[in-house]
């Protein structure tokens, strides 16, 4: 239903808070597993504590080779809001509070992030540490859900991505931080 959908969209929001240490209902995850599927993707649930492990650790190196990418870093420098007194703090973008920035955690957000120093220190190694708090994240989740793509098509990739928002948008209705 459409009109669902545009309800969903306006109420959707970001965060990077920790995630809650419950499973995903199952109810949840086999009416989002048939959606990914009817959409020609396959939806993994990952519950098994070494796996996660393993993908956290994949998940912070991921974030720091994000961080070392130049245009990367132009475009999260672009999104960010961590000023609450910009006017575009409480527009479009990823502001402190989304992001569960605050205290000591913002001020060092603040002072590496902009693109010259995050350059720097990608330079000499140091974004590794601004990844670990992916890592902690992704540790620290009951569940872990893997969305495949049958290929690297364009159309493929385009596709998968519609799917992945459904799925962001269905997971929200059942209270799921994503």
């Amino acid at each position: 239903d459409w009109s669902f959908r545009n309800l969903a969209v306006s109420a959707r929001h970001t965060g990077r808070v920790p995630h809650l240490p419950q499973p995903v209902p199952a109810s949840a995850l086999k009416v989002m597993q048939e959606e990914a599927q009817q959409r020609g993707n396959i939806l993994y649930i990952l519950t098994e504590r070494h796996t996660i492990r393993k993908l956290a650790k994949l998940a912070r190196q991921a974030t720091a080779e994000q961080f070392a990418e130049p245009t990367l870093q132009e475009e999260l420098w672009h999104w960010l809001r961590l000023d609450p007194h910009d006017l575009a703090y409480k527009r479009d973008g990823l502001n402190a509070e989304c992001m569960n920035l605050q205290g000591l955690a913002l001020a060092v957000a603040r002072f590496a992030l902009p693109p010259a120093r995050m350059s720097w220190l990608s330079r000499v190694g140091l974004h590794y540490l601004l990844a670990l708090d992916t890592e902690w994240t992704v540790q620290h989740s009951a569940s872990l859900c893997l969305l495949t793509t049958p290929s690297l098509a364009r159309q493929d990739v385009i596709q998968t991505g519609r799917t992945l928002l459904r799925l962001w948008l269905m997971a929200d209705q059942v209270g799921l931080s994503t």
